[in-house]
């Protein structure tokens, strides 16, 4: 289990807490989410057909990095600005304009 924020809000959050001078700081999403709940997010963001998922080999023990960035929230102000399905949106149509570069 892992969470994500998007690159663009943790750039804010980064920038706030230079610029607020605090010496400590918790950044990231605290929701959490397994790697099929992302691929589900996936599908959904890019209508994808879901049967394409396949997750093989999962194990009962799972490792867990989620931090609690609510003092930070509160202390700079801010919140996640983009949803983790527009945050997909947002990364395939970058790679989309990407691929068509080259």
């Amino acid at each position: 289990i892992r969470s994500y924020l998007y690159a663009a809000d943790m750039a804010i959050w980064i920038w706030k807490a230079c610029i607020q001078a605090f010496p400590f700081y918790i950044i990231g999403s605290k929701n959490e989410m397994r790697i099929k709940d992302l691929a589900l997010c996936t599908v959904q963001a890019l209508n994808l057909p879901e049967e394409r998922i396949v997750i093989e080999n999962v194990s009962s023990e799972f490792s867990r990095y989620v931090a609690d960035s609510d003092e930070t929230k509160n202390l700079l102000k801010i919140q996640s600005e983009v949803s983790i399905i527009d945050g997909i949106k947002k990364m395939y149509s970058w790679w989309q304009d990407e691929q068509r570069s080259e």
